[in-house]
Order: structure tokens, then sequence, then C-alpha cells
């Protein structure tokens, strides 16, 4: 910033005048002498230099001083939230999903979605098959939609759960070929279990770990009013995981029909057991264990996902 100064005139100044364009000598002033400088000069008289306190721009950088900006906290957006198991999860097309971290007899602890994939567009009828058009298809039981039911959830051929073409399900081809965690339909940061992470959550129950893993809204209600029919599935350590397996049945591929709700209910994993079947654990009302199968890829079964 620059600060005018008085001009001191000793003797007898000469200036020039741009008036009409002549040049004029200005008459003889009396010199005057400086004033001192006071707190209320804005220049010491020592050096010449604005004060500091009042000085905008500082006297060593000529940069200007920081200034506290008070709007700071309005503009500021708060970090995203970390996802904490338990929280609720959504997939690609909206569905929300509750989440739990299973525990059991041997510790285990990963977190697992608690309900069944609902994502994608509905079949007509459990007659009609998935194509490749890009997007995700699903039976719903009885064809009754099922994009809302949170209770049972949709059913899915391997490769469809797997986000693979259908040919997929008849060919264990190198194009089929899958290896490490799988995304599929799951949402970002979530997978397929592969079957050794299915076994693993199986095991970590200890004994009666179909019980523990089944479950149900009213799973307390021990008779055939319940969503699962009364079998020795129904015990006292019955849901104790919070896994919560409902017994949605089954797409049976060979007669195009659906069949045993309230009876059995699978989990498909991720891996094959062969060209034309993928393995998956099935619960039964009337076990207290958990089957290892692997029936046709074809067989539409429930999709549950796990996180990265």
């Amino acid at each position: 910033m620059k600060i005018s100064k008085p001009l001191l005139v000793i003797g007898i100044t000469v200036f020039v005048l741009a008036s009409c364009g002549k040049s004029h000598t200005a008459p003889t002033v009396p010199a005057v002498p400086a004033p001192a400088a006071t707190v209320s000069d804005p220049v010491t008289a020592s050096t010449g230099a604005a004060p500091e306190v009042s000085d905008p721009v500082t006297a060593s950088t000529g940069a200007a001083p920081e200034v506290s900006d008070l709007n700071a906290a309005d503009r500021s957006v708060p970090a995203a939230k970390a996802f904490a198991c338990g929280d609720t999860v959504y997939d690609a097309d909206g569905n929300d999903y509750a989440t739990v971290s299973v525990t059991g007899t041997w510790g285990y602890g990963k977190c697992w979605m608690k309900t069944n994939m609902r994502r994608g567009a509905m079949l007509a009828t459990a007659a009609a098959l998935p194509t490749d058009d890009g997007t995700v298809e699903k039976w719903c039981y009885d064809d009754a939609d099922c994009t809302n039911d949170k209770t049972y959830g949709a059913l899915y051929t391997w490769a469809e759960a797997m986000g693979l073409p259908a040919s997929c399900n008849s060919s264990n081809a190198w194009t089929c070929a899958v290896s490490g965690t799988v995304q599929g339909i799951c949402p970002a940061g979530w997978h397929l279990p592969s079957d050794e992470e299915l076994e693993a959550l199986v095991d970590s129950q200890g004994t009666n770990p179909g019980s523990k893993l089944a479950g149900g809204t009213n799973w307390k209600v021990l008779d055939a009013t319940g969503i699962w029919k009364k079998g020795p599935i129904i015990r006292p350590e019955f849901g104790s995981s919070g896994f919560d397996v409902q017994p949605l049945g089954s797409r049976n591929p060979l007669l195009g029909d659906y069949h045993s709700r309230g009876l059995i209910s699978s989990i498909r994993s991720s891996s094959q057991a062969g060209a034309l079947i993928a393995w998956l654990q099935s619960f039964d009302h009337a076990l207290t264990v958990v089957m290892r199968n692997s029936p046709l890829k074809t067989v539409g079964v429930a999709v549950r996902c796990v996180q990265d």
C-alpha cells in the first residue's frame, strides 16, 4: 500500500503544470518542518514504514496476513460414515438389507446379509428362463412380486447370481471359470460366498447348526403357524446365530415350478462342482444339521452375500 507523506520544501521549488502547455515557476514558499510522528500518524518518522497494527500487508513478505474465514464451518462437508456390521447395505437397485456379524461356538465373526437378495427383474413364471440381456433376472415364489419381500427374497440360477452368461449353467469352460471372490449380483464391497466360506459358517456353529442358523420373524412360535413348519429344526437354540435363514423353497428346473416353501431353504455358493452343478448349503425343517449339496446350476435358490 502506498501512503502519501507531506512534501518538504527547502528554498525554492520549481514544478511544472500542464496548463495551456506552458511551464510556470512556483513562487518562493517558506520551509515547513516535518511534523513529528504521533500515534495517529500512519507513518513512523524514523523508518517511513507503516505501523504493523494498521498495515494490512506484512512488511517482511508483502503477503496478506491470514484472516479467519467465519464461513468455513458452514462450507465443510462431513466425512462419510464408515460401514459397520449391523448397518444397512444397499444393492444396485436400491433394495436395503440388514447385516449381522455371525458368531458361534468357535468364534467366526464375518459380516453377512441377514436376508436374501431381491435384486433384479422378475421373470413372468417359473417356466421362464433368464436371458443374456444385461439385466439381472429372478424368480419370485408363486410368481408374486418379491422386490419388497424381506422375509423370503428371490430365487436365482448360479450363472445369474454370478453375473455370467446363461450358457455357464451348462458349462465349466474357461469363460465360466472363477477364482477368488466374485461380486456377482451383490453390492460393492460384498461377494457371493465360496463353498469354503459357507462350510466355515456352518462349522462355526458347532452342534445343531441348522437350528442355530435358521430363523424368522416369528420363530418363537414353535408350531405349524410359524414360518418354518414344525420339525426337529425347532429347538431351544433356534435362531441363536442371528443369520435367520428363511424357508424360501426353490424353483425346480425340470418341472418349471416352485416347491417346498416352509420346509427347506438353500444358500448358493460361487463354487462349481462340475459343468452342470454348483455347491450350496441346504436347510430342512426335518433336520438340525445343514447339508452340503451340488444340484443343477439352473435350480432357483436364495443368495446371501458376505462382506469382502
